[in-house]
């Protein structure tokens, strides 16, 4: 009974064997995820060889390309050897991706920016072989909309490593051409104007490659080769600032003297106008006495007898006065 069970065991276990091997290995789903800022294109690895020729093309990428977030690879059954069980399962189609989210660089003289531990400020000469450095910002995307222009013509590339060389040479090229026509004054002057031209050389030439540059400028100063040259620039930059210095305080002396001046037109305006009123006062003073006597000297008249004040003192007034009685 035992040696039965054992027999019977033993031939399902070589059976299972039996049947899993004839069946070969499992299918397994092959899943492709998606980002948010990637673009994606399923590209069939075999098929007519016809249509070699339209693999390149902007027009047969932008037919392959697809906005789902999920890609399930086809697969086909590839023969190893006899036996219909001896085979494996491949994919039939290669997912390609691009990355379109913004890369941004920082090329100066500090270990601490670029992309590699060093110098990576952008060296230039001017006219009169005075050397020296200049930082570089710069910012650059790819636009969902040239993707399949960016694919073409960068294949197996990335937007990084676009901009650590070509972009970074031409932008070399350009700083080296236009700060190589000035003089050193110049250069200083017109290094604004200089990054501006060049930020809008660079947009043109690269957006035919779909590339979208969205910010390059400056980053500090112009970093000399030559140390005394720097130090001459700082005496030079100090002077300046000491004669502004000298001239605002000029200003502000002057303004102060405006303003002084100023006060005492006002003060004596209103001292004049005080005189002017005292004055009037007085003679108003002067009227209301006048007329005070002669009601007295009327009043006098008419009664025949009457004596007239010899001292008055007017209605609203502090002071005694002694009229002029013709005398």
């Amino acid at each position: 009974m035992k040696r039965s069970i054992r027999a019977m065991l033993l031939f399902v276990v070589l059976l299972s064997v039996m049947l899993t091997g004839c069946m070969g290995p499992i299918k397994k789903e092959v899943l492709i995820e998606i980002k948010s800022n990637e673009s994606a294109y399923v590209v069939p690895l075999e098929g007519n060889t016809g249509e070699q020729a339209k693999f390149q093309s902007i027009e047969y990428l932008e037919s392959i390309k697809i906005a789902t977030k999920r890609i399930s690879l086809p697969q086909r059954k590839l023969k190893k050897g006899r036996g219909s069980w001896n085979f494996r399962w491949i994919p039939t189609a290669v997912v390609v991706k691009v990355d379109r989210a913004p890369v941004s660089r920082e090329w100066t003289e500090e270990n601490e920016t670029g992309t590699q531990a060093r110098n990576q400020s952008i060296l230039v000469e001017t006219s009169n072989s005075i050397g020296f450095g200049l930082g570089v910002s710069i910012t650059a995307m790819i636009k969902e909309e040239d993707t399949s222009k960016f694919l073409y013509l960068y294949a197996g590339k990335q937007l990084t490593d676009i901009i650590d060389t070509n972009v970074r040479n031409r932008a070399s090229d350009l700083l080296a051409q236009e700060f190589g026509r000035l003089d050193l004054d110049e250069c200083r002057l017109k290094k604004g104007d200089i990054f501006t031209k060049v930020k809008t050389v660079l947009q043109e030439e690269f957006i035919e490659f779909g590339i979208t540059i969205t910010q390059f400028g400056l980053i500090g100063g112009l970093v000399y080769d030559n140390e005394e040259i720097q130090a001459k620039i700082d005496q030079e930059f100090t002077a300046k600032n000491m004669v502004k210095i000298n001239e605002y305080d000029f200003e502000a002396n002057e303004i102060k003297r405006k303003d002084a001046r100023k006060q005492a037109e006002n003060e004596l305006y209103v001292a004049q106008k005080y005189a002017q009123a005292l004055k009037a006062n007085e003679q108003k003073t002067l009227l209301a006495i006048q007329q005070t006597y002669a009601d007295a000297f009327k009043i006098a008249a008419e009664k025949g007898n009457a004596v007239v004040p010899s001292n008055i003192v007017p209605e609203g007034s502090k002071f005694l006065y002694t009229p002029n009685l013709g005398k």
